[in-house]
């Protein structure tokens, strides 16, 4: 017997391809070791399992997409610095992920390593200068090298990680960063 209260209904939305189906999602560690969500549907007798997404804190919108919280590439291990990330519903039950140039951060963050910003991705000229105590807030990072810091004055400049070092310093985030919770 399935228990009603564990099942999770997910809707296609205006799809017509898609009917209505009842999945389970349970918390479980992938073949990477990292968290993520397994789901299965339930196929009128069993459950069939669909897809595994890593991330964690799932919403569901009742449209056939979710979003999960997912780790930020090389920022992630020394920070845990997470971003949202969306998925669509697939036609074979699994989902897909929805792609973006740049993920929405939030982080706040204190300095404990000074640091110049330059103006953009393409553009290397100073932006400013983070000193040593300032707090900021990393507002986007593209989950592959490059993040994006507000300060407080609304000051907006860029910063990218390669091989876990900021680049041109060559120190790792966790010793030019503290994150503020």
């Amino acid at each position: 017997m399935v228990d009603e209260n564990l099942l999770l209904r997910i809707k296609a939305g205006d799809q017509r391809a898609f009917r209505e189906l009842k999945e389970i999602v349970i918390k479980d560690k992938g073949s990477n070791d990292y968290d993520g969500l397994n789901f299965y549907y339930y196929d009128g007798k069993n459950f069939v399992t669909s897809h595994f997404v890593q991330g964690e804190d799932l919403e569901v919108d009742g449209s056939g997409k979710i979003i999960v919280k997912n780790q930020m590439a090389d920022l992630y291990e020394v920070l845990m610095w997470h971003h949202d990330e969306e998925y669509m519903l697939t036609e074979n039950y699994g989902f897909k992920e929805v792609p973006r140039d740049m993920y929405l951060m939030q982080e706040k963050i204190k300095v404990i390593h000074e640091l110049q910003l330059q103006k953009s991705q393409t553009d290397d000229s100073i932006a400013f200068t983070l000193a040593v105590g300032e707090t900021g807030e990393i507002i986007q990072c593209d989950d592959k090298s490059w993040c994006c810091i507000k300060n407080t004055n609304g000051a907006i400049g860029w910063f990218q990680v390669k091989n876990g070092v900021i680049v041109p310093i060559n120190m790792a985030p966790e010793n030019v960063f503290q994150r503020i919770r």
